[in-house]
């Protein structure tokens, strides 16, 4: 009864902004930063983790969001969480948000894999609000049993630029039916990992 995200990473790309409290190269002179990563490797308290690495490390956040509960953290650094619900009316996710002030043209990347009996299918969105929300494809991800396939990716898929330059950006991995990856309908107490994020 698990769904594993072995390898979930979260890559914002990033051309500097002329901000007065940025320093920026020349206008010809793009640069690429990483804005937050990351790295599973102890508990936290309440399932809320603060990126390790990137330049909003310290103000950019992760945690489940609708019901699903952390269980803890190995020592493989993946995170497991149990409470998915199969009601498709329970809008259930993982949520990320990262400042993007002084930031544009920014880009998101992610790996996910399911060992079977979880969601299968999940919508990336984002808001400025965290209630409002925009789909940054319109393709869902399809979770396989099979490791990493480009159904279950988003490689450096823009952001639309409504998100550039925020003081706040939430990000999330919705639930998007209640069919499992194997095709079956989602068990209320199926186990859901997740291993990485950057």
């Amino acid at each position: 009864m698990k769904y594993i995200l072995k390898k979930l990473r979260v890559l914002l790309l990033i051309v500097a902004l002329s901000v007065a409290s940025i320093p920026i190269a020349h206008a010809d002179e793009a640069k690429s930063d990483l804005i937050a990563e990351f790295t599973f490797k102890e508990e936290s308290k309440h399932g809320v983790y603060r990126a390790q690495n990137g330049q909003y490390r310290s103000s950019a956040t992760f945690e489940a969001k609708g019901g699903p509960y952390l269980e803890g953290v190995d020592s493989q650094g993946t995170l497991s969480y149990w409470g998915w619900s199969a009601d498709e009316e329970v809008e259930q996710y993982w949520l990320m948000i990262v400042p993007t002030l002084g930031y544009k043209n920014l880009k998101l990347s992610s790996s996910q894999t399911s060992s079977g009996s979880g969601p299968k299918d999940f919508k990336i969105q984002a808001s400025l609000d965290g209630t409002n929300w925009e789909n940054i494809d319109d393709e869902t991800l399809v979770m396989s049993k099979e490791k990493y396939t480009n159904e279950s990716r988003l490689n450096q898929k823009e952001l639309p630029s409504i998100f550039d330059n925020e003081s706040l950006v939430y990000i999330r991995w919705k639930k998007h039916t209640a069919v499992s990856t194997s095709g079956e309908t989602l068990e209320v107490m199926v186990q859901i990992e997740l291993k990485k994020l950057k």
